[in-house]
C-alpha cells in the first residue's frame, strides 16, 4: 500500500509542527473516525515528525499497522499493554464491533483482535493525551478543527465524529454551525434514531450529508464505555448502506 498523493500533501502542509498528531489507520480509506483525545501518552510518539521519518524511508505499511507499532514500542519500554487493548471493554473493541458491522465479510475471515486500522483512518479531535478527558487539556482543539478543513480529508465518504461535545453544530446561526462548515454537510433532521431506542439521552447519533449524497458525517458520543451494541449496530448498517449505494 502506498500513500495517496492529497495525503503527502496534507503532511508537508503541516510540516511546521513536528509534535502534530495526525492519527493512524489506513490513509487511502473511505472512513474516518475522529474521536476525543489520545489516551494518556500511547501515542506521544506517533506524531508527524514520527510519520515524515517513515515516509521518507519508505515504509508505506506503518499507517495500517499502527497497533503492531504500538506493541513493539510498550514492549521495548517494558511496559503493560494499556487498557484500550482490552479485548472487550476499549474503544478499540467498539472501533472493531462498529467495522464488523460495515464489513461483515471481513470478520469472517480475520485471523486478529483488531483489524480495524486497515480499513478506517483514526484522528482526534483534541491533540492533548490525557487518560481521562475530563483531565485533557482542551487548548489544542480548535486548531484541530482547522486542520480538519484541510483538503485531505474531503476524500473521506465517511465522517464518525465520535468526540460529543468537542464539535458543536446545534447554533440556529449557519457561520456558527461547526460540523456543517468543516466538513460541507447539512444536517438530515428527519433521519435520526431516536434516543430512547439505547436506553440513554446520552446515546443518540446526528446524521448529515453533503449536497450530492456522497459524504455522510455522523455526530456521535465518544464511544469508550457505556455504548449498547444496538447503537453501535445501526450505525455500522448505517454506514454500510450508504457505501453500497454510492457511485462506483
Amino acid at each position: 500500500m502506498g500513500y495517496p498523493n492529497d495525503f503527502i500533501e496534507m503532511l508537508n502542509r503541516c510540516k511546521q509542527q513536528p509534535d502534530f498528531i495526525i492519527g493512524g489507520g489506513n490513509p487511502d480509506s473511505k472512513i474516518l473516525f475522529v474521536g476525543k483525545e489520545p489516551t494518556d501518552d500511547a501515542e506521544g510518539y506517533n506524531t508527524l515528525e514520527h510519520y515524515r521519518e517513515n515516509l521518507m524511508q519508505g515504509k508505506v505499511d506503518n499507517w495500517a499497522r499502527y497497533r503492531d507499532q504500538e506493541e513493539n514500542h510498550f514492549k521495548k519500554q517494558g511496559k503493560e499493554l494499556p487498557n484500550y487493548w482490552n479485548k472487550t471493554q476499549s474503544l478499540w473493541s467498539r472501533y472493531q464491533t462498529l467495522c464488523d458491522y460495515i464489513y461483515p465479510e471481513r470478520k469472517k475471515n480475520r485471523k486478529e483482535i483488531f483489524d480495524f486500522e486497515e480499513i478506517v483512518f483514526c484522528s482526534e479531535m483534541n491533540g492533548s493525551p490525557s487518560k481521562y478527558t475530563a483531565n485533557a487539556p482542551k487548548g489544542t482543539i480548535n486548531s484541530r478543527k482547522s486542520f480538519f478543513k484541510d483538503p485531505y480529508f474531503s476524500r473521506f465518504n465517511v465522517i464518525l465524529l465520535a468526540c460529543g461535545n468537542y464539535i458543536n453544530n446545534n447554533s440556529s446561526k449557519p457561520e456558527e454551525r461547526e460540523i456543517d462548515n468543516i466538513f460541507d454537510v447539512k444536517f438530515a433532521t428527519n433521519e435520526c434514531p431516536n434516543p430512547r431506542e439505547y436506553g440513554s439521552k446520552a446515546n443518540s447519533f446526528w446524521i448529515h450529508y453533503n449536497e450530492s449524497k456522497t459524504r455522510l458525517v455522523i455526530h456521535t458520543r465518544n464511544l469508550s464505555n457505556g455504548v449498547p451494541n444496538k447503537m453501535l449496530k445501526d450505525m455500522g448498517l448505517l454506514i454500510r448502506d450508504f457505501l453500497d449505494k454510492l457511485p462506483q
